[in-house]
């Protein structure tokens, strides 16, 4: 098996390896993202619990209306701004689809519980897809600090910043990849991906340089930092912090839906959320997964967590933050 420590499916611009699907003309020209007022931004490297905050974020701006998040799938509701497939492409997926029916083998496809369809266009055109929304806008990103729209930092939007222990976070972005078409089946284990991880080609470039500079920022008023494993010890209180920092007021009654509909157990049941599953080493691995805190101990070896141990001081060395695992 070649494990080369090559990222299938990334782009490398300026030094920082990122998806295929991120739009370059949004990296070239930040100033192109026509930023309202009232935008409110969910932004976090990938799998430091984004779609769960989307959903909190989400429930808190609409009054606890459930059937309104359950009606359209996250990624139209809430896009990913500088996400962007071609047209072509787009068609290629809607065959990928069909034909996975009929050369499952062929094509590499044949675990797939279910691959959910293209639900519009737009919804890969992020760009495109944040101008059609009414405001207030609810927009996520995965974008580092130095590419974010620069409108949305002079105009101060609301900017709600999730981290995760990078360990956690490795291992769930591990499962993530594995679910994704083609590039999935370039990545055979996790020992391949561990070495793409600490290399800082896993994801949207480097995790700590993503983390600590927009931790830099975390003093600003507009800017609201999050750590998942505070989520994951007392979701009232980060509701609560939430809509304070949001300004809008939160009932009991609201409260209690956004608790119970909130949990990984209603999020893996709600298919505009849980977007894919696949069996992945004859488990059944899903766009929301598990959701917990020290799931790394399942899969980082004595060498390589010792690697990281020492790899995390030197970086994180006098930044003031600090990871549970």
């Amino acid at each position: 098996m070649d494990e080369k420590l090559i990222a299938p499916g990334t782009i490398e611009y300026k030094g920082i390896t990122l998806p295929e699907i991120v739009n370059t003309k949004i990296l070239e020209s930040p100033d192109i993202v026509k930023c309202r007022d009232d935008d409110v931004f969910v932004v976090s490297y990938p799998k430091a619990g984004t779609t769960w905050a989307i959903e909190i974020v989400s429930l808190i701006m609409n009054g606890g209306d459930v059937d309104a998040n359950h009606a359209v799938p996250q990624p139209e509701r809430n896009p990913m701004v500088e996400s962007y497939i071609s047209r072509p492409m787009q068609l290629f997926m809607h065959i990928m689809k069909l034909l996975q029916w009929i050369l499952p083998r062929f094509l590499h496809l044949e675990n797939y519980v279910f691959v959910p369809p293209i639900h519009a266009v737009s919804a890969f055109d992020g760009l495109r897809q944040i101008e059609r929304i009414p405001s207030p806008r609810l927009i996520k990103s995965h974008l580092p600090y130095q590419f974010f729209p620069s409108q949305a930092l002079e105009k101060k939007c609301k900017i709600i910043y999730v981290a995760r222990n990078p360990k956690d976070t490795a291992v769930s972005l591990y499962y993530m990849m594995q679910l994704m078409p083609v590039v999935g089946n370039h990545i055979k284990s996790w020992n391949h991906f561990y070495q793409l991880f600490v290399s800082g080609k896993g994801g949207f470039g480097d995790w700590f340089d993503h983390v600590l500079d927009w931790h830099k920022h975390e003093e600003e008023d507009n800017i609201i930092f999050l750590k998942y494993e505070d989520m994951k010890k007392d979701i009232r209180a980060t509701i609560k912090k939430i809509a304070l920092f949001l300004d809008i007021e939160v009932t009991d009654d609201v409260m209690q839906i956004i608790v119970e509909y909130s949990t990984i157990k209603k999020m893996k049941e709600n298919k505009s959320v849980n977007l894919m599953e696949k069996k992945v080493d004859n488990q059944t691995v899903s766009f929301v997964r598990k959701g917990i805190v020290g799931d790394w101990v399942n899969h980082f070896t004595v060498a390589q967590n010792a690697q990281f141990e020492k790899m995390y001081e030197s970086r994180m060395k006098d930044s003031g933050l600090v990871f549970e695992w």
